[in-house]
């Protein structure tokens, strides 16, 4: 019933859809809050390694679920 998020997440509970435009505001937000943590934070090269992983393996995730409803 909410009017930003409704949508949202009917496609995704329905058609398991997740649109361009969300697609590219969680890829901008993901590379800006992971980057931040490579860059900046004083931790070990392997958690690092580590955020980077896990910040690709959303994205991909992301990327390739559907941008529109089949059919």
């Amino acid at each position: 019933a909410n009017k930003t998020f409704g949508p949202l997440i009917d496609n995704w509970e329905k058609h398991g859809v997740v649109t361009l435009k969300a697609k590219w505001l969680s890829t901008i937000m993901m590379v800006s809050l992971f980057s931040y943590t490579v860059v900046f934070v004083k931790v070990a090269v392997a958690i690092k390694v580590v955020v980077v992983l896990i910040g690709a393996g959303v994205m991909t995730f992301i990327w390739t679920r559907p941008s529109y409803p089949q059919g």
